[in-house]
């Protein structure tokens, strides 16, 4: 069994936004006041599998509350319950895959670096129960970090264009704490060969 079909399995299927299988584009959504209340992921493949982290957490806990697990507290001084909007996992070969965690935010992106984390610890959880309850082999797993957000002068994305090589990129470039951060504009369609 791949991982893609374990995680379908394990993972509540309200939860997932998109399985690359029987879909080729996802709409990531924001339900507050946010100015980028809506971007859709686009060219996702048959080993592609979108998983909306952030808004799960409300089907474990009371719809007022966001909870990573029933079992946490909600009042704990750790960000145990944070979470990022959503979880691309692309299955490379077996034994391997991609995971990028992507975040939506209105102009200037601050306090993502706890929801990264978060996410982060719930993947290697993920990758323990495949492991050891699904028997399923998982070599390496590859992290990206991604924020999505709007510009906060004009809310165009930027046009401008850099090359980028491997003697400037800095060594915690794409880390919970310096991801990728793309601009873009509320209800625009990026496609995942763009974004990696």
């Amino acid at each position: 069994m791949s991982i893609l079909e374990a995680l379908k399995q394990i993972i509540k299927s309200s939860a997932i936004l998109c399985d690359g299988q029987q879909q080729c584009h996802a709409i990531l959504e924001e339900r507050n006041e946010a100015k980028l209340k809506k971007l859709t992921l686009s060219d996702l493949k048959s080993n592609h599998l979108v998983i909306g982290l952030d808004d799960a957490r409300k089907l474990v806990c009371d719809a007022r509350i966001t909870c990573m697990s029933p079992i946490f507290s909600t009042t704990s001084a750790y960000d145990i319950n944070r979470a990022c909007d959503a979880l691309l996992i692309e299955e490379k070969e077996a034994g391997k895959c991609k995971i990028t965690y992507i975040e939506l935010k209105s102009d200037s992106p601050s306090g993502f670096v706890s929801q990264f984390i978060s996410s982060s610890c719930f993947v290697s959880y993920l990758k323990e129960i495949l492991i050891k309850l699904c028997n399923i082999h998982v070599e390496s797993i590859t992290e990206k970090f991604l924020i999505f957000h709007t510009d906060p002068n004009d809310g165009k994305p930027s046009l401008r264009k850099t090359t980028t090589t491997k003697k400037n990129i800095p060594a915690n470039a794409n880390s919970p704490k310096n991801p990728k951060k793309i601009i873009v504009r509320n209800d625009d369609t990026k496609s995942i060969m763009e974004i990696w």
